[in-house]
């Protein structure tokens, strides 16, 4: 017979929340038990001694053990069940929120919904905290929604110790672009992304030349000038709010780079363009008539 301690909550701001806990527990499970269901929300479940089997695929079971968690997402149905001689103790802690997803994306759960961790005695304790938080007044839910936070900031850590290179430094990759992307309006360079991404300056530029056939300063700068470009195209913006708003600080500078990249001065980049557009749109036109003239000969 299982044995169980499960704690419930229905935020009373559910719909409004980035991020909310519904629930949380432990479960001893009986030999052979065996669950599936269909969840509207996320749950996370941390394996703290046994054995048990999960469904990754269609009739396709993997082995989970103490040291293992494993991921139910949305609107996915998932079967799992435990051990009959040596069945499983787990934790979980189900949650929703605008920010659940982004989370996960920060966890080894982006790549699988199994995740075999270096330790979990940090992470029960901290699902443990989680529980122990009991009540639905906002401060209540504030607080678990802060203690949940604290999980997954461990399991991000978690992720980053057991995350490797990868083939080909991918991973190193991804985290390197979405630095750039989310940051060129600010004053980085090279060594910042590197830090960011852990890795050697030097490590960092034979990525990208591998990867992208370009250096990370190049790529930096292309992001910028690619950027500059739409801005420019917003005719209430000066040469130097555009330059400051893609990461340079220095007008001038930024004036040589953009030429040197879209051959053509930043100030008259919309002329350019507009330019370019109408052009194009004359000779659409002009294919339209041809095309016309040559239908009403055919008739």
């Amino acid at each position: 017979m299982n044995s169980k301690e499960f704690v419930y909550w229905m935020p009373t701001l559910r719909e409004n929340l980035s991020l909310s806990v519904y629930y949380t527990g432990f479960e001893n499970c009986s030999p052979g038990y065996e669950f599936s269901a269909v969840r509207d929300h996320y749950v996370i479940h941390v394996i703290t001694s046994g054995v048990g089997y999960v469904e990754v695929s269609p009739g396709n079971f993997e082995t989970l053990a103490a040291g293992d968690a494993f991921l139910i997402s949305p609107m996915k149905t998932v079967t799992y069940r435990a051990d009959q001689q040596d069945p499983w103790r787990y934790e979980w802690v189900g949650f929703s929120g605008t920010e659940a997803g982004r989370l996960i994306s920060l966890t080894d759960f982006h790549k699988s919904p199994i995740f075999h961790l270096p330790e979990t005695n940090s992470l029960v304790k901290l699902l443990g905290d989680v529980r122990k938080v009991v009540g639905n007044t906002a401060a209540d839910e504030a607080l678990r929604t802060g203690r949940l936070y604290v999980f997954f900031s461990k399991l991000m850590k978690l992720s980053e110790t057991n995350q490797s290179v990868g083939r080909f430094g991918v991973d190193h990759m991804e985290k390197a672009v979405t630095f750039v992307k989310n940051n060129y309006s600010r004053h980085i360079d090279v060594s910042a992304i590197a830090d960011y991404v852990g890795i050697s300056r030097s490590h960092l530029y034979r990525l990208f030349m591998k990867q992208a056939g370009i250096s990370p300063n190049e790529y930096l700068t292309r992001v910028r000038i690619n950027q500059a470009c739409a801005l420019l195209r917003d005719a209430s913006l000066t040469v130097r709010q555009v330059a400051h708003s893609v990461g340079f600080s220095d007008q001038l500078y930024f004036s040589r780079v953009f030429h040197k990249f879209k051959h053509v001065a930043p100030s008259n980049y919309l002329k350019e363009a507009y330019a370019s557009d109408s052009a194009l749109l004359l000779e659409c036109h002009s294919k339209k008539e041809t095309k016309q003239k040559n239908s009403e000969t055919s008739l």
